[in-house]
């Protein structure tokens, strides 16, 4: 029997740094690059390569079932996956692989003219030429014109945004390189809220930028001073708020800023209390607020979007030892609220009256379901995924007012 090669050894070269009166030695101190995320020390790379040279060796004998493997996983994919398309104002929008192709294409056209379909994003385009690349997001304009959509070519997870021009396909590249890769649109349909990076990685700032304007006139919406909370942004489906979240795992706090007046200062919700979660949505004159203060399980509260703070939160739900509450939406006419009750995935949908309220039906005894992609707040169908240990993952379109599922889509699994 022949012994196989052997891993490479890092060089132990001491490195002792003081911290509070405690000495702390690191023999490997060496192998963290002082430009880091730019690794460039020849003997950082050096090792590295001498690491994955090893990595090779070790694993040429498996190459074979690897490859075996990779095989049958693929052959079991649909080779052009496509989205059903969605409706978001006057566009319908949709998503599809091309045959072998590792990235979608996005695709959009006016509603009822699918004949007039055209690329808004081509990611096999936009990766052309890069060893790595992630789309971490898109967001289009209120007024459909202009779309934003964050890009990433090094594996780094900071993203650089882009804003292109529906209208003329111009692309500007922004000069943003240093985001999370969420973007938001203020109705201005001219301001576009995203999030920067700490050195560390941490989302931990929202800022503004005006298209077509220089990146160093962009403007600090909020700064998150914690080390330990992390930074996101969205916006209601409503369309009236922009939400700036921050969180840890046990904790969050949410500011809200009225989208039709983005240079208005972030207004919070409830200051941040350890062990508190809660997250936020909005229809009419109130905020509707899923909430852990009173029960563990969650309840359902309101509050008026002039004074949201917790004095005035008014229960719309009450918690239940026997239902948990795991999201919370806000349509023109109805709420839909998702629920787990017996471990079972409940889908409730209920007025805002609370005259009336109905759980949408499946065809299953045991299954998982939840809201799809729903971008109308005016609607009276709902987009949902469902799948069980029988049926593979499918669309149902649910008709709120008959209660009737519609099947869009089984996901094909060829064998």
């Amino acid at each position: 029997m022949t012994d196989g090669p052997s891993p490479p050894v890092a060089a132990v070269v001491p490195h002792t740094v003081t911290h509070h009166g405690v000495a702390l030695t690191d023999d490997y101190h060496w192998l963290k690059d002082p430009g880091y995320p730019d690794v460039e020390d020849p003997q950082i790379l050096d090792y590295l390569q001498r690491e994955n040279v090893y990595f090779d060796a070790i694993m040429a004998p498996s190459q074979p079932l690897i490859d075996t493997l990779f095989d049958e996983i693929k052959a079991r994919q649909q080779p052009d996956e496509a989205a059903v398309p969605w409706r978001d104002g006057d566009w319908e929008y949709q998503w599809a692989y091309a045959v072998d192709a590792q990235y979608r294409v996005w695709s959009r056209w006016p509603v009822g003219h699918p004949d007039s379909c055209r690329i808004i994003i081509d990611e096999p385009s936009l990766a052309a030429g890069h060893d790595y690349f992630s789309l971490g997001d898109i967001d289009i304009s209120p007024d459909g014109r202009l779309v934003a959509y964050s890009v990433n070519n090094d594996g780094s997870e900071r993203y650089r945004i882009f804003i292109k021009d529906l209208t003329t396909d111009d692309v500007t590249d922004t000069g943003l390189d240093n985001t999370s890769g969420g973007t938001v649109w203020a109705n201005d349909n001219v301001t576009l809220f995203y999030v920067e990076l700490s050195r560390n990685w941490r989302p931990y700032r929202v800022m503004t930028h005006r298209a077509n304007r220089p990146a160093d006139q962009d403007a600090l919406v909020y700064e998150e001073a914690s080390g330990a909370f992390f930074v996101g942004i969205g916006k209601t489906l409503s369309d009236a708020y922009v939400l700036i979240t921050a969180s840890d795992h046990v904790t969050s706090e949410t500011h809200v800023i009225p989208a039709a007046a983005p240079q208005t200062p972030p207004q919070l919700i409830a200051a941040r209390r350890t062990n508190h979660e809660y997250d936020v949505d909005h229809h009419g004159e109130h905020f509707y607020i899923r909430t852990n203060d009173a029960h563990k399980n969650f309840r359902l509260v309101r509050a008026p979007v002039q004074s949201p703070d917790r004095s005035s939160w008014e229960t719309f739900i009450e918690g239940s030892d026997t239902i948990y509450t795991t999201g919370a939406d806000c349509f023109a006419d109805f709420m839909v609220i998702e629920q787990r009750i017996n471990g079972l995935d409940q889908i409730l949908i209920r007025d805002y009256a609370g005259a009336a309220q109905h759980y949408i039906a499946f065809p299953e005894s045991a299954y998982d379901a939840g809201l799809g992609t729903n971008a109308q707040y005016q609607t009276d169908v709902l987009r949902l995924g469902y799948q069980s240990m029988v049926t593979p993952q499918t669309v149902f379109d649910y008709d709120v007012t008959g209660r009737t599922l519609t099947t869009r889509k089984v996901r094909s699994i060829p064998s």
